[in-house]
């Protein structure tokens, strides 16, 4: 199964034990919670982020079903400096909150013939987050592929997407808090999305890829590219923490259920929070 955007507090904490009633309840054998876990640490002081964080732990801990995770923007603690008032020689500034509680922020497992792996696709410039796969990773990700057969599918899972169409449906904006591009190192480019993906997908391609994982943007989305006889899918979960508009537009709170079979990845299957199976 896979979710994200838990975003849990004290106020939303129903939220995260209604996914887990569900995910227990369909005794899946693993879940993927791709980020944005907590509330916030981007811009809140020790004392609050530690809250969320041990509010998420305390919660995970009431799963019958593993759960495996990865970090979101609102994991990563302290950047924005003008608001957390967190110097950068915090022991837990930046990812290292996020290491501290969860482990690596990045990491694979194979399970039933496929290749899963994790990543941390959430870097930062200052105190602005935006979707990219550093160097340390893209050389760790060329290692572990390596030692998997040539053959074996890789379902990657991220918190910011590698491809999304969203940004088109919630339309340019550079107000704050989170506008649309980013300039780094000179270049400008979109945040909301891996803006290095080329770069990913060229060391995936060093195996079957047949399925990429996001979430960041608050909706169920599937999109579909072939590119040298390769077709991998794009798919970003719904966000657990509720509904989200954009516009006259509401996109449902939920999960997807997939089924993996002789290494075969189906399409996959919404689960509505308020719903159910």
């Amino acid at each position: 199964m896979h979710a994200s955007d838990t975003h849990i507090s004290p106020a939303s904490a129903a939220r995260t034990r209604r996914l887990r009633a569900l995910v227990d309840s369909l005794r899946p054998a693993f879940l993927l919670i791709a980020g944005d876990l907590v509330r916030d640490a981007l811009r809140v002081g020790e004392a609050e982020a530690t809250s969320y964080y041990e509010l998420f732990m305390g919660e995970l801990a009431q799963f019958v079903t593993p759960a495996w995770t990865v970090p979101g923007n609102h994991e990563i603690f302290g950047i924005e400096q003008d608001k957390s008032h967190v110097e950068a020689t915090h022991p837990l500034f930046g990812r290292k909150m996020y290491q501290h509680y969860l482990g690596p922020d990045y990491y694979s497992f194979t399970y039933g013939g496929v290749h899963f792996v994790g990543l941390n696709s959430v870097d930062v410039d200052g105190p602005s987050y935006y979707g990219h796969v550093d160097s340390l990773q893209l050389a760790w990700l060329a290692r572990d592929l390596a030692r998997i057969p040539a053959t074996m599918p890789v379902v990657t899972f991220t918190h910011i997407p590698l491809v999304s169409t969203i940004e088109g449906l919630n339309g340019y904006t550079d107000a704050p808090p989170a506008p649309s591009v980013i300039t780094v190192g000179g270049t400008t480019v979109f945040r909301h999305v891996v803006s290095n993906v080329t770069e990913v997908l060229a060391v995936l391609r060093a195996r079957p890829h047949p399925l990429a994982l996001g979430a960041h943007v608050h909706a169920g989305e599937k999109i579909s590219y072939e590119v040298g006889g390769v077709r991998t899918r794009f798919e970003q979960s719904a966000a657990v923490v509720g509904p989200s508009e954009i516009g006259p537009l509401t996109f449902p709170s939920g999960f997807t259920v997939y089924t993996v079979r002789g290494g075969v990845i189906d399409e996959g299957r919404f689960v509505g929070i308020e719903t159910g199976p």
